[in-house]
C-alpha cells in the first residue's frame, strides 16, 4: 500500500495518544484498529510496530490494533505531519515530543524541560481533541 493509502486511512481510522501515567511519565502512542486484518499489517510492514488481536466488549466482532510508541511514532508522525489532512495539526504537535525519546533519557532521569515539554504538548493535544485536561487549575 502506498504512504497516501495508509496516511489517509491514519487520518480516518487512526489515532494519536499522548498521556500521562501513575509513574509520572509521559507516553505517546499511535494506534489504528479495525476488523480487517491486511490493513494493520500494512502499517506494521511500513512503519514496524505490534499487532494485538481484540475482541469488542458487548460485540462478536474480531478487531485488530497495530500499535506504536515513543520514537518508533517519529516516521509516522512526519509522514502525516505533512501528507495528512485531518491530524496533521496534532501530528506537528506530536513530532518533538518523538524526537524527545532518545535512549539517554527514554523515561527515567528525564530533563526538567523535555519533561515540561511532553506535558505542554499533551495539554495542547487533549485541548485539540476537546478532552478533560487532567492538570487544569482548580480555583
Amino acid at each position: 500500500m502506498s504512504d497516501d493509502y495508509l496516511v489517509g486511512l491514519f487520518d480516518g481510522e487512526g489515532c494519536i495518544t499522548i498521556g500521562y501515567t501513575k509513574k509520572d511519565r509521559v507516553y505517546l502512542k499511535c494506534s489504528v484498529e479495525m476488523s480487517s486484518p491486511e490493513a494493520v499489517e500494512a502499517f506494521q510492514a511500513r512503519f514496524g510496530g505490534y499487532i494485538y488481536k481484540r475482541k469488542l466488549r458487548g460485540a462478536n466482532q474480531q478487531t485488530w490494533q497495530w500499535t506504536l510508541s515513543s520514537m518508533k511514532c517519529l516516521p509516522l508522525l512526519e509522514l502525516v505531519s505533512s501528507k495528512g489532512l485531518v491530524k496533521r495539526k496534532i501530528a506537528s504537535l506530536c513530532l518533538p515530543v518523538a524526537r524527545s525519546y532518545i535512549k539517554k533519557h527514554m523515561q527515567t532521569d528525564v530533563p526538567s524541560d523535555v519533561k515540561d515539554m511532553r506535558i505542554e504538548t499533551m495539554r495542547q493535544v487533549r485541548a485539540l481533541n476537546g478532552a478533560r485536561n487532567r492538570f487544569a487549575t482548580v480555583t
